[in-house]
Order: C-alpha cells, then sequence, then structure tokens
C-alpha cells in the first residue's frame, strides 16, 4: 500500500522540480526576440553612417528598401507588434509600408 502512495507521490515531486525549472512563455519569447535584436543592432552599428542610404541595384532589386529604411522597417514593426500584445498605441507613426 505504501508503493502505491510513494510512486505517485514521486512522480508529483519530479513534476514539480521541472516546472520549476521550466521557462515561462514571456521568458521563451523574450529570448526568441533577443537573438535577432542582437543581429539588427550590431548590424547598424556596424554600417557607416555613410552607407546608410545603401540599396541594390539590378532590376530583380526595382524598389527594394535601402539599409536605412530596412532598419527603420524592422524597429517600426517591434513597436507596433510590442504595442499590440500590451494593449497600448504604438509610440511610432508605421507610415507607408510599415517604414516608419
Amino acid at each position: 500500500m505504501k508503493l502505491t502512495i510513494a510512486i505517485p507521490a514521486a512522480l508529483l515531486a519530479a513534476a514539480a522540480i521541472q516546472a520549476a525549472d521550466s521557462p515561462t512563455v514571456a521568458q521563451l519569447y523574450d529570448n526568441q526576440l533577443r537573438i535577432p535584436e542582437r543581429e539588427v543592432v550590431s548590424l547598424a552599428e556596424a554600417m557607416p553612417t555613410a552607407k546608410y542610404d545603401y540599396a541594390p541595384t539590378g532590376a530583380e532589386f526595382a524598389g527594394v528598401r535601402t539599409f536605412l529604411e530596412q532598419v527603420k522597417h524592422v524597429a517600426t514593426a517591434n513597436y507596433m507588434a510590442c504595442s499590440a500584445v500590451l494593449e497600448q498605441q504604438s509610440p511610432v507613426e508605421a507610415g507607408k509600408g510599415e517604414n516608419g
């Protein structure tokens, strides 16, 4: 009889320990956002200011954003997404095509 009680108790204890070590949903999302944030910020910092107007040329690249427009687009989209999650007004104006 004691063995049958001990096994479920051990399973519950193991589940509680694992649950304590498991990240929250917020932590998972935060980790997912930190990687691209580091990459985009370090890329923007590495690009010389004089090159921010760079855009590839050629017919297949017609109408693509410049480097600056792309950085602004990423930042604007992030503000919009985070504002939506927080159910708040975005602190930036999206502009045409979310270009900031």
